[in-house]
């Protein structure tokens, strides 16, 4: 058995340079295409399970891997994102410069 990380496919939130954190954003188009093009790179894998945070970027990607790659996929709140408190839904250069 082996494990692969994958990370989800750009968001709203990543392609307005928000800070996420736990903040929920769908993928944008370039994310489904790059969803796409992950379960083409995994095709000659046997994934026999996905397992996401509940973030909809994360859940859009895994579902897009599970029909294309006849997985399986469990939701696990474990991997939920990180809290960036006060700093989550703002721009990362508004961070820096709150930061600063």
């Amino acid at each position: 058995m082996r494990a692969i990380l994958v990370r989800h496919g750009e968001s709203e939130g990543n392609q307005q340079g928000i800070i996420q954190g736990r903040l929920d954003s769908q993928l944008t188009a370039r994310g489904l295409r790059q969803s796409f093009a992950l379960a083409a790179a995994l095709a000659d894998l046997t994934v026999a399970h996905i397992y996401t945070s509940p973030a909809l970027r994360a859940q859009g990607t895994a579902n897009v891997l599970a029909s294309k790659l006849g997985s399986r996929i469990s939701v696990d709140e474990r991997l939920q994102e990180r809290d960036f408190g006060r700093l989550q839904g703002i721009n990362a250069m508004e961070a820096q410069k709150t930061a600063s």
